[in-house]
């Protein structure tokens, strides 16, 4: 980063890489995640929201806590034809509808393919349908660009729309 005071955007995205958290691959089946001091309140509710989807395929598996960190499971490599797997979209998007959870960061570095199964990660950002934000707002350029907010839904956060605009 250049300087404290640089606000995150889509344009500065890999000077940013990290600066909330970094993950490792810790070994053949775990990774850990991480977390700056300023940001381990994300860890707590990427917690949260992992315990509650821990009974569905595509999302990672909490395996252990720490004090500044999460370990999970491995999720696979990047999806270079995600088009490929958008008939695995039901298996992402309805067990956050029934759960109430908004990921709010659906995008390509966020989509992982493991075994042929589409997994989606990092809840760092998201929030439950009853909650206007996280407790530090996320900044300008980090949950917006795909869509997310269509004006037609007044500012309503979309994961669905947000996930169509990726695969198509």
């Amino acid at each position: 980063m250049t300087g404290e005071k640089e606000i995150f955007t889509s344009a500065n995205r890999e000077r940013w890489k990290g600066y909330i958290s970094t993950v490792t691959r810790i070994s053949k089946d775990t990774v850990r995640k991480q977390y700056r001091p300023v940001f381990l309140w994300m860890k707590e509710r990427e917690k949260h929201f992992l315990e509650i989807l821990s009974i569905y395929t595509h999302f990672p598996k909490l395996l252990g806590v720490g004090n500044d960190y999460i370990d999970m499971n491995y999720c696979g490599e990047k999806v270079n034809n995600i088009k490929k797997y958008k008939d695995q979209k039901d298996f992402i998007i309805m067990p956050l509808m029934v759960n109430k959870i908004i990921h709010r960061d659906i995008n390509k570095n966020n989509l992982l393919i493991l075994n042929g199964k589409l997994m989606l990660i990092d809840f760092s950002w998201a929030i439950s349908e009853y909650e206007k934000d996280t407790p530090i707002p996320a900044p300008r350029g980090v949950l917006g660009g795909i869509g997310y907010r269509p004006e037609s839904l007044q500012g309503i956060w979309d994961d669905n729309k947000a996930f169509d605009k990726i695969i198509v």
